[in-house]
């Protein structure tokens, strides 16, 4: 996961936080964009376009153009509200500078992410910032079970003791002193340096468990050495399954107001197999295999 140095201001060889943390949220944004499966949309409907800006601002609109045909475009409330407080009508916006503005459920419809109408970016952008403080915390810890002590000497003898720590470091098998550096005159401090790393370990993985949580997947969150009944990961799993269902629910409602005001046959559903699919008596290690029910 950790493989992306693009843009990153970062000299040291090692990955900085923030390269980590945007690997982080590429992953958990990739499994948020990629939660349902679209079919029937129209040839001029761009299926990743309409997701991603579903992540990104919580709703898209959906309507005909008389030259471009069907399209999914950011939408944006105009000034004048009904009695629900729903907007009378959107302004739809394309990357290329399209710009036009329609009156709402007569010739476009809002497809909205969620109930609450707001985009998840930057909540799994909070998750994605947590995960990588975690990892790197992790990263120290279990360097400083290396060499978890300080080094006190002169400042003629600093460069000599870096130049041994160096080659420490790259782990050579055989490290040789010159006569002329006066180890008498060097001082260790130890700092005792606790391994948690195994703790830390288990906090990144409920972190992960959460965010998976939010974006609708279902995973083993259960502590139980034992194993689990598909039954009992359903209940751990309940929400995930409502955070799924919401954004699922809110996709259906807006295909039934698209396929009766145009015609079509367009269907939204999950894109993998839910726990809430299986037989609830039967063990999670006979179906896992199906997807849907492991761990992260």
């Amino acid at each position: 996961m950790r493989n992306n140095r693009n843009n990153c201001s970062c000299k040291s060889e090692d990955l900085c936080e923030s390269t980590i943390e945007n690997d982080v949220f590429t992953c958990l944004s990739e499994l948020y964009l990629s939660t349902f499966k679209w079919e029937g949309l129209p040839d001029s409907v761009n299926k990743k376009y309409l997701e991603r800006k579903l992540f990104e601002d919580g709703k898209v609109g959906f309507f005909k153009d008389s030259e471009l045909g069907y399209l999914t475009l950011s939408a944006n409330d105009g000034g004048d509200f009904n009695e629900y407080g729903e907007p009378t009508t959107i302004t739809l916006t394309g990357s290329n500078g399209f710009s036009d503005t329609r009156k709402n459920n007569k010739d476009v419809v809002v497809i909205y992410d969620r109930k609450n109408k707001v985009s998840m970016n930057s909540r799994i952008r909070y998750f994605a910032k947590r995960i990588a403080n975690v990892e790197k915390t992790m990263d120290l810890n279990v360097y400083g079970q290396r060499f978890p002590v300080l080094l006190k000497c002169n400042k003629k003898q600093e460069l000599s003791i870096k130049t041994l720590m160096r080659k420490y470091d790259r782990h050579d098998k055989m490290v040789f002193v010159d006569e002329s550096l006066d180890l008498e005159k060097v001082t260790v401090i130890n700092l005792n340096s606790p391994f948690i790393a195994d703790k830390l370990e288990e906090t990144r993985r409920k972190l992960w468990n959460e965010a998976l949580s939010l974006i609708g997947i279902e995973n083993n969150y259960s502590e139980k050495n034992e194993r689990l009944t598909v039954g009992e990961v359903l209940i751990s799993n309940g929400l995930a399954i409502a955070n799924r269902n919401s954004r699922l629910n809110e996709r259906k409602e807006a295909v039934d107001k698209i396929n009766k005001m145009f015609e079509l046959e367009i269907n939204v559903d999950v894109s993998n197999v839910s726990v809430t699919d299986i037989d609830p008596t039967i063990k999670v290690d006979d179906v896992e295999e199906l997807g849907g029910v492991g761990g992260e």
